[in-house]
């Protein structure tokens, strides 16, 4: 029932360095506090806030209710993206005893790539809403959302988190909540899936060794970087970009690796490409030429 967006982020997860290194502490499951229905309230700790909140006080007339988890972190703390890059661990969250509810997708906002004892990994700082779209079953009736949310946030050390936040609607929504601009701020950070935008991505190929990314943009680029999803076993580089004379296309040269025991045939990659505040999202099967 639940969306639960495990199968790209589970790559390449938590390397020895974070646990011996950097450190650990584990929280789990600390009790919330009802700030309002449409809030959970703030879980609270020395260096970050966090909570799940809704956009509506209740499920619009096509039976979807957009919600989000917002987090806050002091200077120097970074919650971890989907898929963490070469160390971390994924943003995670199970909704299976929720009730009333059919289905949940999460929208990503663009990460940023970090450095974490001289690994890539693909993070957020600050402050970010990861919006999500819940599917009611009987927009009719209430709806109890229940979301076990498992992440890291870290800095010289790592604390990891097991914690449920729970939203409790009536049916129908009436009104907009004061959250609703602030899960629409980080809806427009999300990636655009939509081919032929002001940032494209017109071709993806790889090599036993490289995974080529062509782009064209209307406006020239700035900095370009892509964060590449693919099979557990393979691992992804940093990008070298060759830009053209106007810097309005570019062709990027991603490093790829084998890091499990046999080379797939075919990629199934999801390529996440963003210069500044623009960024695309493209998915496409691709055959590992030798």
């Amino acid at each position: 029932m639940s969306h639960f967006e495990p199968a790209l982020a589970r790559s390449r997860l938590i390397k020895a360095a974070l646990g011996v290194a950097l450190g650990l502490v584990v929280s789990t499951g600390g009790a919330l506090a009802q700030e309002a229905t449409t809030s959970s309230g703030w879980l609270v700790t020395h260096f970050s806030q966090v909570r799940m909140i809704a956009a509506a006080d209740g499920a619009a007339a096509d039976g979807t209710l957009r919600i989000g988890f917002h987090a806050r972190l002091d200077p120097g703390w970074h919650l971890y993206w989907r898929t963490p890059g070469e160390t971390g661990l994924p943003t995670q969250f199970d909704f299976s005893a929720s009730q009333n509810v059919a289905d949940v997708a999460i929208d990503w906002p663009t990460p940023t790539r970090a450095s974490l004892l001289g690994y890539n990994a693909w993070v957020y700082a600050d402050e970010v809403v990861l919006p999500m779209t819940v599917w009611v079953a009987d927009p009719t009736q209430p709806v109890r959302i229940e979301a076990a949310g498992v992440y890291a946030i870290c800095k010289e050390i790592c604390t990891f988190h097991n914690e449920t936040f729970i939203l409790d609607l009536p049916g129908r929504a009436t009104a907009a909540t004061p959250y609703a601009a602030l899960i629409a701020r980080f809806d427009a950070r999300v990636p655009s899936k939509t081919a032929g935008g002001p940032l494209d991505v017109t071709w993806i190929s790889a090599t036993d060794a490289q995974v080529t990314l062509e782009l064209r943009s209307a406006a020239p680029m700035v900095g370009v970087d892509a964060a590449v999803e693919g099979p557990l076993e393979m691992a992804f580089g940093v990008p070298v970009v060759t830009y053209g004379a106007d810097r309005r296309s570019a062709v990027m040269g991603i490093p790829m690796e084998l890091v499990g025991t046999k080379r797939p045939n075919r990629l199934d990659l999801v390529v996440t490409v963003m210069d500044g505040d623009r960024a695309v999202e493209r998915r496409r099967v691709v055959s590992a030429a030798r």
